[in-house]
């Protein structure tokens, strides 16, 4: 059996009423093992043309409609297009919120919870009760936020919050990322969880409306060390 080929059956066993299948990267790699690198940086790899990974769809009578490389979704759709017919791309949505946009939403939700913080370059510095604070601010990763680019702004941002970190009074402070609530930015902070909290590294997810929330499900609450303001 060819790697694709159980993508091909499943499609294939669609009831007719069923016009669309929408499925992420993950469920399809539940099928055929993992994607190839390529299908999370260039679009070109999920077009309706003859490679092995299009024929699997095709064979099917399916064709893929959008995909979201970022969010690491794609939608198939009934139909066969001709050979070489390009996946609509998924633009960034109204949630990717500015690195302004995060900036003053933390500096609220601080500033509501008793914080007296200040805007640094790149950074949220707060104080209060004895307690410094340091939010490594993430913002949109420019106006075609590719994965490639979402994820290299991911990683510069840890580094300087590291950075940031050893700059100061090593344990004499907490530190933080802050970044829009997207699918994209909750995957990379999922995959690096543990260690983030090897470093002692808090994050907190800015929403569209401006509420802040944290990584954990549970409420932020004040008197926990590395949970520093209450959801909003």
């Amino acid at each position: 059996m060819a790697k694709y080929d159980p993508l091909r059956d499943y499609l294939a066993g669609m009831r007719d009423d069923i016009a669309e299948v929408r499925m992420t990267f993950a469920e399809i790699e539940q099928f055929v093992g993992p994607l190839p690198a390529a299908s999370r940086s260039h679009r070109a790899w999920w077009a309706n043309d003859s490679k092995p990974q299009s024929q699997s769809w095709r064979a099917a009578g399916w064709h893929v409609e959008t995909v979201d490389q970022i969010g690491e979704q794609v939608v198939f759709t009934r139909g066969v297009l001709d050979l070489g017919a390009y996946a609509e791309p998924v633009g960034p949505a109204a949630d990717w919120l500015s690195e302004a946009e995060v900036r003053t939403a933390i500096v609220r939700c601080l500033g509501a919870d008793g914080w007296a913080a200040r805007r640094e370059s790149g950074h949220v510095c707060a104080s209060r009760a004895g307690r410094t604070l340091l939010v490594r601010i993430i913002g949109a990763p420019g106006a075609d936020p590719e994965p490639a680019r979402v994820r290299q702004r991911y990683a510069t941002a840890l580094l300087d919050a590291m950075q940031a970190r050893d700059t100061h009074d090593r344990g004499a402070h907490e530190t933080a990322l802050a970044l829009p609530d997207v699918a994209a930015y909750r995957h990379l902070v999922d995959s690096t969880s543990s260690s983030l909290t090897d470093l002692g590294l808090s994050v907190l997810f800015v929403q569209p409306d401006g509420r802040v929330s944290s990584s954990r499900t549970e409420e932020i609450a004040d008197d926990a060390p590395q949970r520093v303001a209450r959801s909003r």
